[in-house]
C-alpha cells in the first residue's frame, strides 16, 4: 500500500449508513488492485500499472494493462480479466452469504460519448462511456489512462438499488456523460435516493496543458449543460473557465483542472463526492497516463480498471 492513498477519505466527510470505508493494495501477482470504498452493499477498486517503467522507452505497458484497443497482446489483455475478476470475487466472498461476491465484470468500447449502457439489459459489449446496473454481483467496468473514472451508487437508508461506473475525459464532461449516467442511476431507484461518487486516479492540472480557446469552449459547452455554483446560482462560461482553468506562463495556454470539472458536474446533479483528494496519473509513477507516455515518446499506453459492484 503506497502512503500517498489514505489521503483520498481524510475530509471528514460522515460516511452513509456507517461503512466501513478504507483504502488499500492487494497484490494479484503482478499488478495492484486498490480499494477506494467499500461497504456493506457497495466496493469501489481501481488497478495500477503494476511492474512499470514510466518513462522507459521499450515498456509500453507493464504488467497491469486491461485495454484491448492498445496494441497489447489481446490474450493476455484477456486472461488479466479473468483474473481481475477471480480476484475481485475472492476478496469479497462472505461464507455466510453468497451474495456479496461478484458474478460478471463489465466492458465497454469507450469512446468518449455520452452514451449510457444498462447492463441489466444485456446485449454488451457496446460502444458507450458509462455502465449502470442494479444486479448484485454485476461488476461495472471503465478503462482510464488520464480521463477521470467515476464510481457511482444511489442510497436509500441502508440498500444500494444501483449503480453506476462512468469514463469522463474532457469530451465527456463536456457533452453530458455525468448527467447522463446519473439520471439512469435515478431511474433505477426510489425519488428519495442519495447519489454517492468516488472518483479515481486522472491528470491534475499541474499536468494538464490545454489551450485556452480549448477550455474556453468546454466551459461554454458545461455552461449549456446548466452548471451551477454551491449556492445553486447558473454559472456562465466565463465562470466556469474561472473554476476550470489554472494560470499558465504562456497566455495562449492554460491548465486544464479536470478534476474541479468533475465535481462541478456532481455537486450541480446533486451527488456528493467521498473523496477530496485524487492522485494524479501523470505524476503518479503507479497509473498509466496517455499524456505522461506521450511526452516519453511512447507509441502506446496501457489503461487500469476503475470498478464498482453492487454486492446484495
Amino acid at each position: 500500500m503506497n502512503a500517498d492513498f489514505p489521503a483520498m477519505f481524510s475530509n471528514g466527510t460522515p460516511q452513509p449508513a456507517t461503512p466501513n470505508t478504507c483504502l488499500g493494495a492487494d497484490n494479484l501477482a503482478d499488478f495492484d488492485v486498490l480499494t477506494l470504498y467499500q461497504d456493506e452493499q457497495v466496493w469501489v477498486g481501481q488497478t495500477t500499472a503494476g511492474e512499470f517503467d514510466k518513462f522507459g522507452l521499450q515498456d509500453l505497458y507493464g504488467s497491469g494493462n486491461f485495454g484491448l484497443h492498445v496494441g497489447d497482446d489481446g490474450a493476455q489483455v484477456l486472461t488479466r480479466r479473468a483474473r481481475l475478476l477471480a480476484h475481485i470475487h475472492d476478496k469479497l466472498a462472505n461464507a455466510a452469504d453468497n451474495s456479496s461476491q461478484i458474478s460478471s465484470l463489465h466492458w465497454l468500447n469507450q469512446t468518449h460519448s455520452d452514451v449510457v449502457v444498462d447492463v441489466d439489459d444485456g446485449l454488451l459489449p457496446q460502444s458507450a462511456d458509462a455502465l449502470v446496473s442494479s444486479k448484485a454481483g454485476a461488476g461495472l467496468a471503465i478503462m482510464t489512462a488520464d480521463c477521470v473514472p467515476i464510481a457511482l451508487f444511489a442510497r436509500v437508508g441502508e440498500c444500494v438499488p444501483s449503480v453506476a461506473c462512468v469514463h469522463a475525459g474532457w469530451q465527456g464532461l463536456a457533452n453530458g456523460i455525468v448527467a447522463n449516467a446519473v439520471r439512469a442511476l435515478r431511474a433505477k431507484c426510489d425519488d428519495g435516493a442519495q447519489i454517492f461518487a468516488v472518483i479515481g486516479a486522472c491528470i491534475a492540472y499541474p499536468s494538464y496543458e490545454m489551450p485556452v480557446a480549448l477550455v474556453q469552449r468546454i466551459a461554454a459547452d458545461c455552461a449549456a449543460l446548466g452548471l451551477a455554483a454551491q449556492n445553486g446560482a447558473p454559472m456562465n462560461a466565463e465562470a466556469i473557465f474561472n473554476v476550470i482553468a489554472k494560470p499558465h506562463d504562456n497566455t495562449e495556454k492554460c491548465w486544464l483542472d479536470v478534476v474541479a470539472l468533475a465535481k462541478l458536474e456532481l455537486l450541480t446533479l446533486g451527488v456528493q463526492v467521498l473523496n477530496d483528494d485524487v492522485p494524479c496519473s501523470y505524476q503518479d509513477g503507479r497509473f498509466y497516463s496517455y499524456r505522461a507516455q506521450t511526452h516519453a515518446k511512447k507509441p502506446a499506453a496501457g489503461r487500469m480498471a476503475t470498478i464498482i459492484v453492487k454486492r446484495q
